[in-house]
């Protein structure tokens, strides 16, 4: 007999016989279009770049996308989860520009600061931004650390403190300008910089286990490095206090030319940090629309 004469489709009961069982008609309902969807997964920079809006910044697509990328190749690489905290602060609102691409959390903004397309600089001696954590509850260690710090214009030459923790302390964490370079400080352990261009670049510092040594770098437009390394490790441990940038705890030395980025991880070797300034270089760049000169 025909369907639609009063008889039922042959291959009803076995349909009907098969609900509940994960399969219908003999396919497995995943395979059934319509029957049920499955959320994509979030794009790597959808936390961070939500955060920003909802600060007030204004993100576009090709921001976005640079972000995305940049996410993805740290990911890819095998540094992300090295990463403790990522500042952008290239939205030109104290907001937007306090919060960490990794964490999410955000740093606190002290005292006469300029929020500018290429960065944040103090408008005056004095200014700061208080990371409100320390390096331990990041498992940062004397043992395991990299400090990131991108100069649109180069350092300022004068008395300036870009980033600290202890402020100037000889058992603190700083890097330290007065009418020049004077010294980066890794608590007892102390780089001249005497290969310093003072030129727009990305400047580092961290450990390499592998290779038993501490490294200073400055890292040029065009690739060009110029590094010092200090054989042996860190024989103090790192202080307790907060992580500042853009000057000391107290908002002296407050620098009055633009960080574009700053980062604070663990350990990245020397060529692990290669490829993560050009990374870094090409999200500042891509991010503002300039280029670091």
């Amino acid at each position: 007999m025909l369907f639609g004469k009063g008889i039922l489709n042959p291959w009803q009961p076995r349909a009907n016989a098969l609900i509940g069982t994960g399969v219908v008609g003999g396919l497995h309902p995943g395979r059934i279009p319509g029957l049920y969807t499955t959320a994509a997964p979030a794009a790597p920079e959808a936390a961070y770049v939500a955060a920003l809006i909802a600060a007030g910044a204004t993100v576009t697509a090709p921001q976005q996308a640079a972000i995305s990328t940049f996410m993805s190749g740290e990911i890819a690489a095998g540094r992300y989860d090295s990463i403790k905290r990522l500042y952008l602060p290239v939205w030109q609102l104290a907001a937007a520009n306090a919060i960490c691409m990794k964490s999410l959390t955000s740093g606190t903004f002290n005292g006469s600061i300029l929020h500018e397309a290429k960065g944040v600089r103090a408008s005056s001696s004095f200014g700061n931004m208080n990371t409100n954590t320390n390096l331990g509850s990041l498992g940062i260690t004397k043992d395991s650390y990299h400090f990131a710090l991108l100069l649109p214009e180069g350092a300022e030459e004068g008395f300036s403190v870009p980033f600290s923790v202890n402020d100037l302390d000889v058992n603190g964490i700083s890097i330290f300008w007065n009418d020049g370079f004077s010294f980066l400080r890794i608590t007892n352990r102390v780089f001249s910089g005497s290969f310093l261009t003072n030129l727009p670049s990305i400047i580092t510092t961290g450990n390499d286990s592998v290779a038993g040594n501490l490294y200073f770098k400055e890292r040029l437009s065009n690739g060009f490095e110029g590094v010092e390394t200090l054989d042996g490790i860190v024989g103090t441990a790192f202080p307790s206090n907060n992580l500042f940038i853009l000057g000391d705890s107290g908002q002296q030395a407050s620098m009055g030319a633009p960080i574009g980025a700053f980062s604070v991880s663990t350990e990245f070797s020397s060529a692990q940090d290669t490829a993560y300034t050009a990374a870094l270089k090409t999200l500042w760049e891509t991010t503002t629309g300039l280029t670091l000169p």
